[in-house]
Protein backbone atom coordinates (compact mmCIF):
# COMPACT_ATOMS: atom_id res chain seq x y z
CA UNK A 1 0.00 0.00 0.00
CA UNK A 2 1.60 3.32 -1.06
CA UNK A 3 2.37 6.03 1.48
CA UNK A 4 0.40 8.49 -0.67
CA UNK A 5 -2.73 6.82 0.76
CA UNK A 6 -1.42 6.71 4.32
CA UNK A 7 -0.80 10.46 4.52
CA UNK A 8 -4.41 11.60 4.05
CA UNK A 9 -5.65 8.75 6.27
CA UNK A 10 -3.34 9.87 9.07
CA UNK A 11 -4.49 13.48 8.79
CA UNK A 12 -8.13 12.42 8.95
CA UNK A 13 -7.34 10.28 11.99
CA UNK A 14 -5.61 13.20 13.74
CA UNK A 15 -8.65 15.42 13.16
CA UNK A 16 -10.96 12.64 14.28
CA UNK A 17 -8.98 12.17 17.49
CA UNK A 18 -9.56 15.81 18.40
CA UNK A 19 -13.29 15.41 17.80
CA UNK A 20 -13.64 12.08 19.65
CA UNK A 21 -15.43 12.61 22.96
CA UNK A 22 -15.31 9.12 24.47
CA UNK A 23 -13.08 6.09 24.77
CA UNK A 24 -15.49 4.08 22.64
CA UNK A 25 -15.60 6.68 19.88
CA UNK A 26 -11.82 6.87 19.87
CA UNK A 27 -11.29 3.10 19.69
CA UNK A 28 -13.89 2.82 16.90
CA UNK A 29 -12.05 5.55 15.01
CA UNK A 30 -8.78 3.65 15.35
CA UNK A 31 -10.34 0.39 14.13
CA UNK A 32 -11.85 2.16 11.14
CA UNK A 33 -8.58 3.95 10.34
CA UNK A 34 -6.32 0.91 10.36
CA UNK A 35 -8.99 -0.93 8.39
CA UNK A 36 -8.50 1.61 5.63
CA UNK A 37 -4.80 0.77 5.76
CA UNK A 38 -5.47 -2.91 5.24
CA UNK A 39 -5.73 -4.29 8.80
CA UNK A 40 -9.08 -5.85 9.66
CA UNK A 41 -7.92 -7.31 12.98
CA UNK A 42 -7.04 -4.99 15.88
CA UNK A 43 -6.24 -5.64 19.54
CA UNK A 44 -5.85 -2.75 22.00
CA UNK A 45 -4.31 -3.65 25.35
CA UNK A 46 -3.22 -1.47 28.26
CA UNK A 47 -1.82 -3.46 31.14
CA UNK A 48 -0.40 -0.72 33.31
CA UNK A 49 -1.18 2.98 33.62
CA UNK A 50 -1.98 4.40 37.04
CA UNK A 51 -3.64 7.46 35.47
CA UNK A 52 -6.34 5.44 33.71
CA UNK A 53 -9.54 3.94 35.17
CA UNK A 54 -9.95 0.18 35.43
CA UNK A 55 -12.26 -0.06 32.41
CA UNK A 56 -9.44 1.28 30.20
CA UNK A 57 -7.05 -1.44 31.39
CA UNK A 58 -6.73 -5.07 30.41
CA UNK A 59 -5.67 -7.33 27.59
CA UNK A 60 -7.74 -6.81 24.45
CA UNK A 61 -10.30 -4.42 25.99
CA UNK A 62 -11.07 -3.37 22.41
CA UNK A 63 -10.42 -5.83 19.60
CA UNK A 64 -11.72 -7.35 16.39
CA UNK A 65 -9.87 -10.65 16.65
CA UNK A 66 -11.80 -13.81 15.67
CA UNK A 67 -14.03 -14.98 18.53
CA UNK A 68 -12.72 -18.53 18.46
CA UNK A 69 -9.14 -17.28 18.74
CA UNK A 70 -10.03 -15.04 21.68
CA UNK A 71 -11.64 -18.00 23.43
CA UNK A 72 -8.66 -20.24 22.72
CA UNK A 73 -6.24 -17.57 23.94
CA UNK A 74 -8.14 -17.18 27.22
CA UNK A 75 -8.70 -20.91 27.80
CA UNK A 76 -5.02 -21.76 27.26
CA UNK A 77 -3.77 -18.66 29.10
CA UNK A 78 -1.59 -17.94 26.08
CA UNK A 79 -0.25 -14.69 27.51
CA UNK A 80 2.20 -16.83 29.51
CA UNK A 81 4.15 -17.65 26.37
CA UNK A 82 2.78 -15.37 23.64
CA UNK A 83 5.96 -14.09 21.89
CA UNK A 84 4.14 -10.98 20.63
CA UNK A 85 3.22 -9.97 24.17
CA UNK A 86 6.70 -10.87 25.43
CA UNK A 87 8.41 -8.78 22.77
CA UNK A 88 6.12 -5.84 23.48
CA UNK A 89 6.99 -5.93 27.19
CA UNK A 90 9.89 -3.55 27.64
CA UNK A 91 10.25 -2.90 23.91
CA UNK A 92 9.83 0.73 22.90
CA UNK A 93 9.87 0.15 19.13
CA UNK A 94 7.20 -1.13 16.71
CA UNK A 95 7.87 -4.53 15.18
CA UNK A 96 6.71 -7.12 12.66
CA UNK A 97 5.60 -10.44 14.13
CA UNK A 98 7.58 -12.13 11.37
CA UNK A 99 10.80 -10.75 12.90
CA UNK A 100 10.24 -12.43 16.26
CA UNK A 101 12.06 -15.60 15.25
CA UNK A 102 15.12 -13.43 14.68
CA UNK A 103 14.86 -11.12 17.71
CA UNK A 104 13.75 -13.73 20.26
CA UNK A 105 14.82 -17.27 21.04
CA UNK A 106 11.46 -18.84 20.36
CA UNK A 107 10.57 -22.17 21.88
CA UNK A 108 8.78 -24.81 19.87
CA UNK A 109 5.63 -23.88 21.79
CA UNK A 110 5.95 -20.24 20.72
CA UNK A 111 6.69 -21.11 17.11
CA UNK A 112 3.63 -23.35 17.07
CA UNK A 113 1.57 -20.59 18.66
CA UNK A 114 2.42 -18.15 15.85
CA UNK A 115 1.47 -20.82 13.34
CA UNK A 116 -1.88 -21.32 15.03
CA UNK A 117 -2.46 -17.56 15.01
CA UNK A 118 -2.02 -17.57 11.25
CA UNK A 119 -4.42 -20.47 10.86
CA UNK A 120 -6.94 -18.53 12.99
CA UNK A 121 -6.77 -15.62 10.54
CA UNK A 122 -4.09 -13.39 12.08
CA UNK A 123 -1.54 -12.67 9.36
CA UNK A 124 1.00 -9.95 8.58
CA UNK A 125 1.06 -9.05 12.28
CA UNK A 126 2.48 -5.79 13.61
CA UNK A 127 3.07 -4.68 17.23
CA UNK A 128 2.85 -1.00 18.20
CA UNK A 129 3.86 -0.48 21.88
CA UNK A 130 2.65 2.33 24.12
CA UNK A 131 5.80 3.45 25.98
CA UNK A 132 5.41 4.74 29.53
CA UNK A 133 7.63 6.90 31.70
CA UNK A 134 8.76 3.99 33.89
CA UNK A 135 7.40 0.85 32.22
CA UNK A 136 5.63 -0.24 29.10
CA UNK A 137 1.91 0.44 29.38
CA UNK A 138 0.58 -1.69 26.54
CA UNK A 139 0.06 -1.37 22.84
CA UNK A 140 -1.87 -2.11 19.67
CA UNK A 141 -1.56 -5.31 17.63
CA UNK A 142 -2.63 -5.31 13.99
CA UNK A 143 -3.17 -8.21 11.58
CA UNK A 144 -4.92 -9.13 8.34
CA UNK A 145 -7.33 -12.02 7.90
CA UNK A 146 -5.98 -12.64 4.38
CA UNK A 147 -2.28 -13.61 4.22
CA UNK A 148 -2.01 -11.85 0.83
CA UNK A 149 -3.94 -8.72 1.79
CA UNK A 150 -2.48 -5.40 0.71
CA UNK A 151 -1.63 -3.44 3.83
CA UNK A 152 0.58 -0.58 4.99
CA UNK A 153 4.05 -1.77 5.93
CA UNK A 154 5.49 1.53 7.12
CA UNK A 155 5.94 1.08 10.88
CA UNK A 156 6.60 4.76 11.53
CA UNK A 157 3.22 5.87 10.19
CA UNK A 158 1.39 3.14 12.07
CA UNK A 159 3.28 3.95 15.26
CA UNK A 160 2.40 7.62 14.88
CA UNK A 161 -1.27 6.63 14.69
CA UNK A 162 -1.04 4.43 17.81
CA UNK A 163 0.86 7.10 19.75
CA UNK A 164 -1.70 9.76 18.88
CA UNK A 165 -4.46 7.36 19.91
CA UNK A 166 -2.86 6.74 23.30
CA UNK A 167 -2.27 10.44 23.92
CA UNK A 168 -5.91 11.27 23.16
CA UNK A 169 -7.18 8.35 25.25
CA UNK A 170 -5.33 9.66 28.28
CA UNK A 171 -6.75 13.13 27.68
CA UNK A 172 -10.25 11.68 27.61
CA UNK A 173 -10.25 9.28 30.55
CA UNK A 174 -7.17 9.88 32.72
CA UNK A 175 -7.98 10.09 36.41
CA UNK A 176 -7.40 13.56 37.82
CA UNK A 177 -4.46 13.70 40.19
CA UNK A 178 -5.28 14.97 43.68
CA UNK A 179 -4.00 18.36 44.72
CA UNK A 180 -1.39 18.28 47.44
CA UNK A 181 -3.74 20.10 49.82
CA UNK A 182 -6.58 17.62 49.32
CA UNK A 183 -7.08 15.10 52.15
CA UNK A 184 -6.27 11.52 51.20
CA UNK A 185 -7.28 8.40 53.08
CA UNK A 186 -5.88 4.90 52.66
CA UNK A 187 -7.80 1.83 53.72
CA UNK A 188 -6.20 -0.65 56.12
CA UNK A 189 -5.71 -3.10 53.23
CA UNK A 190 -4.11 -0.42 51.06
CA UNK A 191 -1.78 0.53 53.90
CA UNK A 192 -0.74 -3.10 54.42
CA UNK A 193 -0.04 -3.56 50.72
CA UNK A 194 1.93 -0.33 50.48
CA UNK A 195 4.12 -1.23 53.46
CA UNK A 196 4.79 -4.75 52.20
CA UNK A 197 5.55 -3.37 48.76
CA UNK A 198 8.01 -0.86 50.19
CA UNK A 199 9.75 -3.74 51.96
CA UNK A 200 10.45 -5.29 48.58
CA UNK A 201 7.67 -7.86 48.49
CA UNK A 202 6.49 -8.89 45.03
CA UNK A 203 2.82 -8.87 44.08
CA UNK A 204 2.84 -12.65 44.43
CA UNK A 205 4.43 -12.45 47.86
CA UNK A 206 1.97 -9.80 49.04
CA UNK A 207 -0.96 -11.83 47.74
CA UNK A 208 0.28 -14.93 49.59
CA UNK A 209 0.82 -13.07 52.87
CA UNK A 210 -2.57 -11.36 52.78
CA UNK A 211 -4.49 -14.31 51.38
CA UNK A 212 -5.56 -12.44 48.28
CA UNK A 213 -5.06 -12.91 44.53
CA UNK A 214 -2.37 -11.07 42.56
CA UNK A 215 -5.11 -9.33 40.56
CA UNK A 216 -6.60 -7.99 43.79
CA UNK A 217 -3.19 -6.70 44.88
CA UNK A 218 -2.70 -5.02 41.49
CA UNK A 219 -6.11 -3.37 41.77
CA UNK A 220 -5.28 -2.01 45.23
CA UNK A 221 -1.92 -0.69 43.99
CA UNK A 222 -3.58 1.17 41.10
CA UNK A 223 -5.99 2.79 43.54
CA UNK A 224 -3.11 3.75 45.82
CA UNK A 225 -1.26 5.35 42.91
CA UNK A 226 -4.32 7.35 41.92
CA UNK A 227 -5.01 8.55 45.44
CA UNK A 228 -1.43 9.68 45.94
CA UNK A 229 -0.72 10.87 42.41
CA UNK A 230 2.23 8.48 42.27
CA UNK A 231 3.78 6.45 39.44
CA UNK A 232 5.99 4.02 41.40
CA UNK A 233 5.75 2.11 44.66
CA UNK A 234 8.61 4.04 46.21
CA UNK A 235 7.01 7.33 45.24
CA UNK A 236 3.67 6.21 46.67
CA UNK A 237 5.27 5.11 49.95
CA UNK A 238 7.25 8.34 50.24
CA UNK A 239 4.14 10.43 49.63
CA UNK A 240 2.14 8.42 52.18
CA UNK A 241 4.84 8.97 54.80
CA UNK A 242 5.00 12.71 54.10
CA UNK A 243 1.23 12.98 54.45
CA UNK A 244 1.37 10.94 57.68
CA UNK A 245 -0.87 8.23 56.21
CA UNK A 246 1.52 5.54 57.45
CA UNK A 247 2.90 5.24 60.96
CA UNK A 248 6.52 4.18 60.84
CA UNK A 249 7.79 2.04 63.72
Amino acid sequence: MPLSIAGPVFIEFALGCTAASSKEALSNLLIKTVGRLGFDHVNISIMRDCTLPDDALGFGWANTYPDDWQQYYADKNCMRFDPVAQNAHGNMDPFFWSDLSRTLRLTSLQTGFLGLAGEAGLNNGIGLPFPGAHALHGGIALATSDPKAEHLRDLNVLWAISTLFYKRLRELVAVRKPRLDEPVDLTIRETDILILSAKGQTDKGIAHELGRSENTVNTHLRRIYRKLGAHTRLQAFSTAVKQQLIDLP
